[in-house]
Formats: structure tokens, C-alpha cells, sequence
């Protein structure tokens, strides 16, 4: 089973930038407030997504905060936990998510990886059928 932060991390590299409305969808709702947030805001503050999201200019790094943000935005309730949202709040579909060189590598070694292991996993068989050729032939004499 794939991670809720896996899925939208793959969606959003995929799309290149969607926005907190296209992701909605994909978050898994296990308890219908900010917590189900969390993936979502831990791919912004570890950098394998950037959002248009900032106070004052500064991105946002607390990853509380930024649930409550995303929570508040789409379930429209103006206050979670210590973030109150503003008079006119931001639509969903204006917040925008895009992919960033750290989500890039992170699939770009993954593919590496699962060739590498189908490289050698050909090879640890073609050297198995060599070794039991080569036992069968010599076993013959």
C-alpha cells in the first residue's frame, strides 16, 4: 500500500503544478480535520513541493500550521488551531503546488533502483542456468 504523501508527491511531479483542489481528492480522510492534512504539508516543509503559501512573505516551515491552512481553506471554517483565516479567504483552486529538483531525484533514484534490482536478479538467473547447464555436462563424463 502507497503512502498518502506518495500518491499526491507522484500527482503533483506528474501534472508538474495542480492546485489544493486537484490534490483534495487524493487525501486520505482517516480523521476529517487538519490531521488529514499532514502529508501534504510534510512534502512543503521537506521540499519535494513547493506551495504559494507564506506569512509575510516567508514560507511556512511548521507543518501544524500548514494542515490547518490547507484544512481551513478547503472545509471553509475560519479558525484551526492557532491559524485564523482571513476575511476573504483564497478559493482552493488558486493555491498552487508544484514539483521541485528533490521530488525529481527522489523518482529518478527510485527508477534507478528497481533497475538495478532487475538487472541483477537477470543476471543471479542466467548464472544459475549456466551453473546447472555446466554441472549437468560435466556430471555426464
Amino acid at each position: 500500500m502507497k503512502l498518502t504523501s506518495h500518491k499526491i508527491l507522484k500527482f503533483v511531479v506528474k501534472k508538474r503544478e495542480v492546485s489544493l483542489a486537484e490534490i483534495e481528492p487524493l487525501i486520505d480522510k482517516a480523521f476529517n480535520d487538519y490531521r488529514d492534512y499532514y502529508p501534504l504539508a510534510m512534502l512543503c516543509t521537506g521540499e519535494y513541493t513547493k506551495c504559494d503559501w507564506s506569512v509575510k512573505g516567508a514560507a511556512i516551515k511548521d507543518e501544524k500550521v500548514l494542515a490547518s491552512m490547507f484544512y481551513s481553506t478547503i472545509s471553509k471554517e475560519r479558525s484551526v488551531n492557532l491559524y485564523t483565516a482571513p476575511i476573504n479567504p483564497v478559493a482552493p483552486e488558486n493555491n498552487k503546488f508544484h514539483t521541485t529538483p528533490k521530488a525529481e531525484l527522489y523518482f529518478s533514484s527510485e527508477r534507478e533502483k528497481r533497475s538495478d534490482r532487475i538487472f541483477s536478479m537477470a543476471i543471479g538467473i542466467i548464472v544459475g542456468i549456466c551453473t546447472a547447464i555446466l554441472t549437468v555436462k560435466l556430471n555426464l563424463k
